[in-house]
């Protein structure tokens, strides 16, 4: 078996999805000003389904994907993943600020709050304030695109 190369060719528009949108930047997460934040919205409602953990404990954005799969699962419209927190064992503050950010989502391109998964990645234990993050959200859902490097940025 013919290992793949690396670095990874260029995105191509071929290779792309078609019907997706997606945008990449800095939320203000990381210290550093490296972009921190992935968006990918459908420009329609997409069927979806995920694996989760079977571990006791799971991180706040964790749960909150669970319920909007468990509602919204033939209707998600959008996915956003953050950077640099993890929003785990942060506690009900965190369970709040993934539904914020899913909140911001929806409103900014117009379906439920349910319909947005959430994912984050990072340190643990910190927690993540959406002060900073919502407005860049918002403000960048107009960087969203089809073209290979709206899809670079999302990477």
């Amino acid at each position: 078996m013919e290992l793949p190369s690396w670095p990874p060719p260029p995105l191509s528009s071929e290779m792309l999805p078609q019907g997706f949108l997606a945008t990449g930047f800095s939320g203000g997460i990381k210290s550093s000003g490296r972009p921190d934040v992935s968006l990918v919205v459908s420009k329609l409602a997409a069927e979806s389904a995920g694996v989760f953990t079977t571990n006791y404990v799971s991180a706040a954005p964790v749960g909150l994907r669970r319920k909007h799969l468990q509602s919204h699962s033939d209707r998600i419209r959008a996915v956003l993943v953050t950077s640099g927190n993890a929003n785990a064992a942060t506690g009900p503050q965190g369970i709040s600020v993934a539904r914020e950010l899913c909140a911001s989502v929806a409103s900014t391109i117009g379906c439920e709050p349910e319909a947005v998964l959430i994912g984050q990645t990072g340190l643990i234990g910190i927690p993540l304030s959406s002060d900073k993050i919502i407005p860049k959200v918002v403000a960048n859902i107009g960087e969203l695109g089809e073209t290979p490097l709206h899809w670079s940025s999302a990477a």
